[in-house]
């Protein structure tokens, strides 16, 4: 049995072993050479176990003896000895850690010890390799490594198989083999096309695609392969990664947030004026919105609560959401938070007093912005200028770029004057970007895709179809194989005679989607160059579970491996979880999948979201005698959870296309800059008696700032 962790922090967060690197082991040969598994009992395993103990010991900062710990190899490693008969008779032996599917083998603990070190970081992506310190993941270093090491085995030792066609195509290699090297390689590959298996449409499409950003990746494994000389890597061209590293971490790592999300966050709350108009419909400010800029993994030690404990050192590592707020701020301003204090757009229905408060609030700010133009127009009065030399003083506005469009830090904000305008500034802009969409990390599908139809290639040929991995959806981050909830009722359904029958109250809850395709098309129909974005996949309604079967917690968990992983690529999610007391029913048959339009996404599905221990804002249902500090909330939560249809908390309206996400942001900003500018020189121009030009101007107030399907309008 192989040794246990000698700390309660020595826990493998994640590994990146595969059964399927292991090399074939056979028999002693007397004239050639072989492999042995080696017994975890051996002395190599505590080797191993020792020294990547002290790496990660040394990585995470624990005030422990670093070289008297211990952790066991990472699930999926193994030990392996390989023998070989030297030309006087001797038996020579190496040991070789294998199961990686990064690397071919490590040949020492200094090689793997820096390995170990990044499947600790969870804050890498275990997608991109690049990132790790081992001697695999730099051209340099394996170079240095290579030449360092001549004594290793200078012929390809077999490679584990994932299929008994290769198993048949390649045997251990003898020193006869070398005119057929080449070969054997592209037999190799041709007959690892042969098994690529027709994917039923129900599964997830474009198993064989390939990412336009993944070059790093393909020229990693080619890298691989100059190392082919000590032991052949088993990965070839066809199993590049078919999944950028972002998607694959926000997936996996099953975080609540995601990067770019435009998120409410809590702040110090905020007392507002009672000099102002309107005073008594504005709330204290308790939220302010903002964008995720980035996630980080944070990793901290605890000690005991007192020196005579006897509890070790704790280790807490937790996840520290990077965000810029909203507003004219600094663009390198940014605050850190708990995610437990932040909640996504559509679910700040309620916050800050919700939208009669948020009229208000545009009326106060415009209050501001006026004023403060009258006095500038009195003291340019006082200046006793003409018209022409007014006119070139108001391309630089006085007053504006030292008061309201200075770029300070958000803990710099003082009077209420200037929250007040920058909170409106605020919603304004998150507004606009909860009105816009774009698609993210486009694919190219191979020409022998198996789930490719003849019509497909045709059209992707002509550019009449592209495919994408992910889109920003009204301020959401949606991924391929996202669970998301739709804006149509289940009762749009119900007639539908392939579809079962809706379940109890399934009417009153949503219709989700499990994203297997995200395409867009050109519409034929339009006399102009345009494309519909469409959605593919498997449709469910949530069903409430009965008594007997609440009590088995995997009932509310749809598991979706199909068993045949090997034969496919594995997919990015490997279930995903109800609401608590419910399960996802599907509707559409096994052999088939569903498609929609943009159109009817509502957006991300969070059946937790009102969990107390996730959140410390509403009220847990689940938790009712926990109500200080908490709201009740009204469907808005409940619709992101799946208990309320979707278009209860949707984006509505006209979703507007942008190029990407970097457009979508500085657009809304510079927009919501120029309105609120031009408001304040119009104030100044009235005063001093000028033209207002600008035909079809819509002031600060007058344009939506959207809150799921409440907007905020506010007039002068």
């Amino acid at each position: 049995m192989p040794g246990k962790a000698s700390h309660p922090a020595l826990v493998w967060p994640r590994t990146d072993g595969e059964k399927s690197r292991w090399p074939q082991t056979s028999p002693p040969k007397a004239n050639d050479w072989y492999f042995e598994e080696v017994p975890e009992n051996d002395p190599k395993y505590q080797l191993y176990e020792h020294k990547a103990a002290e790496g990660i010991v040394r990585f995470l900062g624990l005030k422990i003896d670093a070289t008297k710990q211990r952790i066991p190899l990472p699930e999926g490693y193994k030990i392996y000895a390989h023998r070989k008969k030297q030309p006087d008779g001797s038996l020579r032996t190496d040991y070789y850690v294998f199961g990686s599917s990064n690397a071919p083998r490590f040949r020492s603990t200094r090689e793997f010890e820096p390995h170990a070190v990044w499947l600790f970081d969870t804050s890498k992506s275990i997608l991109d390799h690049s990132q790790c310190g081992c001697p695999y993941s730099k051209v340099g270093k394996r170079i240095k490594a290579r030449q360092s090491l001549s004594a290793a085995p200078k012929r390809p030792l077999p490679s584990a198989s994932p299929s008994p066609a290769q198993i048949s195509a390649k045997r251990p290699k003898t020193d006869g083999d070398d005119t057929d090297k080449e070969k054997e390689k592209a037999e190799g590959k041709e007959k690892g096309k042969k098994k690529e298996r027709v994917a039923p449409a129900s599964e997830p499409r474009l198993k064989a695609a390939r990412v336009v950003q993944e070059t790093k990746l393909k020229d990693q494994v080619h890298e691989q392969e100059e190392l082919g000389e000590d032991i052949q890597d088993p990965d070839n061209e066809g199993t590049i990664p078919s999944i950028v590293p972002d998607r694959a971490a926000e997936l996996t790592q099953n975080r609540r947030f995601r990067k770019g999300e435009l998120v409410w966050y809590k702040i110090d709350t905020i007392l507002p004026s009672d000099e102002l108009p309107e005073s008594n419909d504005v709330r204290p400010l308790t939220h302010w919105p903002g964008l995720v800029s980035n996630v980080e993994l944070t990793v901290r030690t605890v000690d005991p609560p007192a020196r005579s404990s006897k509890m070790a050192q704790m280790i807490v590592q937790f996840y520290a959401y990077h965000i810029r707020p909203l507003g004219i701020f600094s663009p390198y301003d940014e605050v850190i938070m708990d995610p437990k204090d932040m909640i996504p757009w559509l679910g700040g229905d309620q916050l800050n007093g919700g939208p009669r408060a948020y009229d208000a609030v545009g009326q106060q700010a415009m209050h501001a912005l006026r004023q403060h133009a009258q006095k500038q127009a009195e003291e340019m009065k006082k200046q006793g200028k003409g018209p022409k030399e007014m006119e070139m003083i108001l391309k630089e506005p006085p007053g504006w770029r030292t008061r309201w469009g200075k770029k300070i830090k958000f803990s710099e904000m003082k009077d209420w004057d200037m929250i007040v305008t920058k909170f409106a500034f605020a919603l304004r802009v998150a507004g606009i970007i909860g009105k816009c969409w774009t698609l993210t990390d486009r694919i190219e599908p191979l020409e022998d895709d198996p789930d490719l139809s003849d019509e497909d290639l045709k059209a992707l040929k002509a550019g009449k179809k592209i495919f994408y991995q992910g889109l920003f959806w009204g301020g959401e981050r949606i991924w391929l194989e996202d669970m998301v909830r739709l804006k149509a009722n289940r009762k749009i359904y119900a007639q539908n005679q392939n579809f079962p029958p809706p379940s109890e109250g399934a009417f009153e809850r949503a219709v989700t989607m499990r994203i297997s395709k995200i395409e867009i098309e050109r519409d034929s129909n339009s006399r102009s160059v345009t494309f519909n974005c469409m959605l593919y996949g498997d449709l469910y309604e949530i069903a409430e579970l009965s008594e007997d079967e609440m009590t088995d917690p995997e009932r509310g968990y749809l598991n979706v491996l199909t068993g045949e992983e090997g034969s496919g690529q594995i997919p990015a999610v490997f279930g995903y979880h109800a609401p608590e007391g419910y399960a996802y029913r599907q509707l559409n048959p096994e052999d088939s999948e569903t498609m929609c339009e943009i159109s009817d996404l509502a957006g991300r599905i969070h059946p937790d979201f009102l969990d107390a221990d996730k959140q410390n804002w509403y009220m847990d249902p689940k938790r009712r005698e926990e109500t200080a500090g908490r709201l009740e909330p009204n469907n808005h939560p409940y619709a992101i959870m799946g208990l309320r249809p979707g278009s209860e908390a949707a984006c509505h309206g006209t979703m507007k296309w942008k190029r990407d996400l970097i457009q979508i942001v500085h657009d809304s900003s510079l927009r919501v800059e120029e309105d609120m500018m031009f408001f304040y020189v119009k104030s100044i121009r009235e005063v001093l008696g000028l033209p207002v030009p600008g035909k079809g101007y819509k002031e600060t107030g007058d344009k939506e700032v959207g809150v799921g399907e409440n907007n905020t309008k506010a007039a002068s």
